[in-house]
């Protein structure tokens, strides 16, 4: 017996396809070919495209961390690693409190990969990008 095939779905719309090709050429560095048709959800109704502050992107915009990728670094970056170390860095508030209640934990047993130990610290370094190693956890005890 045959089966009969589904329709394949229609094409993306113009307008999801110039959207992607806008991220691509973004991701690129390259300038898009006309303005985006929607307006910047960070400026304000009296700023123009032109002026200063629609030259960079929003901070948590594909093409921003595209250009981060490629090198290019902002007024910002200094602040955010700066928060970055003082969470997860050698003195890490959040790292050094994992590592401590792993030690204080390691009486029972229990090594520094048991992630029934501080999952919402765990949790929080996870957001901050950094996971606890084992080369991470001989370093901190041996301090």
């Amino acid at each position: 017996m045959v089966r009969s095939v589904p329709p394949i779905a229609s094409p993306p719309s113009a307008s999801a396809a110039s959207a992607v090709l806008m991220l691509l050429r973004a991701c690129a560095g390259v300038a898009p070919a006309s303005p985006p048709r929607l307006p910047s959800l960070l400026a304000s109704p009296t700023t123009s495209r032109t002026s200063a502050s629609a030259a960079a992107p929003p901070p948590a915009s594909l093409a921003r961390y595209c250009r981060f990728f490629q090198g290019r670094r902002s007024h910002d970056d200094a602040r955010q690693i700066s928060r970055w170390s003082k969470c997860a860095g050698l003195k890490g508030r959040w790292r050094n409190q994992l590592c401590g209640r792993i030690a204080a934990a390691r009486s029972d047993g229990s090594g520094w990969d048991d992630a029934t130990i501080s999952p919402v610290i765990r949790q929080t370094l996870l957001h901050w990008a950094y996971e606890l190693n084992e080369a991470d956890w001989e370093a901190w005890r041996q301090r």
